[in-house]
């Protein structure tokens, strides 16, 4: 479960979990505010089964161009 406002960026694209290194990727949209910024590059804390990734990977494909957001 996520915090209501994570989800709302998560669910917009402003926050995705890089499914390779299964660390956060903040949208640099969001350096103004710390709270989410400093979440950049944490590392996810709970296990996740093959499909959760697999969706994870869906959503990164889906919100993280080479081009836009990725600062990693």
């Amino acid at each position: 479960m996520l915090r209501r406002d994570i989800h709302r960026l998560f669910d917009d694209g402003l926050l995705s979990v890089n499914p390779m290194r299964l660390r956060i990727d903040v949208a640099s949209d969001l350096d103004e505010y710390p709270q989410y910024a400093n979440l950049h590059d944490q590392l996810l804390t709970t296990q996740l089964r093959t499909e959760q990734i697999k969706w994870l990977d869906s959503h990164w494909h889906e919100h993280r161009e080479p081009s836009r957001l990725d600062r990693t």
